[in-house]
């Protein structure tokens, strides 16, 4: 019996140490946006962005009905648990591309080009 309850012990610790160090991991993926997000404007292309940011943690497709595609490359930039354990889109900066460069950066230069080419979400 002593040793079922040292193996439970032993089991709940280290995965408690592995969920640890995967918080760990993530908050320095977002400090690192934080650092070199000024790094990032217009013109850049989405391997240099990626290249300076790593790969984004999330990405959207919209698209126009006259063929125009625009990507979002999301990048989380804030590290309080409710951001990381809820993925809100607050939590996020948007970097939006056009033919695989940067457009903009930011919420509301995403809505305003939502609105400007009538862009509706293709997929995920």
């Amino acid at each position: 019996m002593r040793k079922i309850i040292l193996a439970i012990i032993f089991v709940l610790l280290a995965s408690s140490a592995l969920f640890a160090q995967g918080y760990n991991d993530h908050r320095d993926s977002v400090n690192l946006v934080r650092q070199r997000i000024d790094r990032i404007w217009t013109g850049k292309t989405e391997p240099e962005i990626k290249r300076i940011l790593g790969e984004p943690d999330k990405t959207e497709v919209y698209e126009n009905k006259k063929g125009r595609i625009v990507k979002v490359l999301y990048y989380l930039i804030d590290d309080s648990h409710t951001c990381l354990t809820k993925k809100m889109d607050e939590c996020f900066i948007p970097l939006i591309l056009e033919n695989a460069q940067l457009i903009g950066k930011g919420s509301e230069s995403l809505e305003i080009t939502k609105q400007r080419y009538n862009l509706e979400k293709a997929f995920e």
